[in-house]
């Protein structure tokens, strides 16, 4: 599956231009999802590939 396809099928969040953007928002959740390279990625790291960033209910 291209990252295109992913962000829009499995995270609903379309990117605005698939070649340039590093993430893309799910506006009915409100959820930001960033694109990270793997080489940012620790090698021995068997944790979930996601941080939260910013939870809605925080801004209350």
């Amino acid at each position: 599956m291209k990252t295109k396809e992913f962000f829009e099928k499995i995270l609903r969040a379309p990117l605005v231009n698939a070649g340039w953007s590093w993430g893309a928002v799910d506006e009915k959740s409100k959820r930001i999802f960033l694109r990270v390279h793997k080489r940012n990625l620790l090698p021995n790291d068997t944790s979930p590939k996601r941080a939260l960033l910013h939870e809605p209910s925080w801004s209350d």
